[in-house]
């Protein structure tokens, strides 16, 4: 479990499963919603927990979604 920093909610988590690349997520990226045309706060949040930390999930599972490529969001994100 990584202690990321959000507005959204103070003591926010995400989890990673190294040994599958699978990050869990709720909230801050509902994968069932097409991304815009720019990252909202909560998915710049997201993305740089996971730089904060130091993991890399090939894939999210979110708590309102699907098993959804983290890619996309790289790629929305611009990096």
């Amino acid at each position: 479990m990584c202690l990321i920093d959000t507005a959204h909610s103070i003591g926010m988590l995400i989890a990673h499963i190294p040994d599958v690349k699978l990050g869990f997520v709720t909230d801050l990226w509902n994968t069932n919603a097409k991304l815009g045309a720019k990252p909202t706060q909560n998915q710049l949040d997201l993305i740089a927990g996971v730089k904060k930390w130091g993991i890399m999930p090939e894939r999210f599972a979110a708590g309102h979604g699907n098993v959804t490529p983290f890619s996309m969001l790289l790629e929305l994100a611009g990096g």
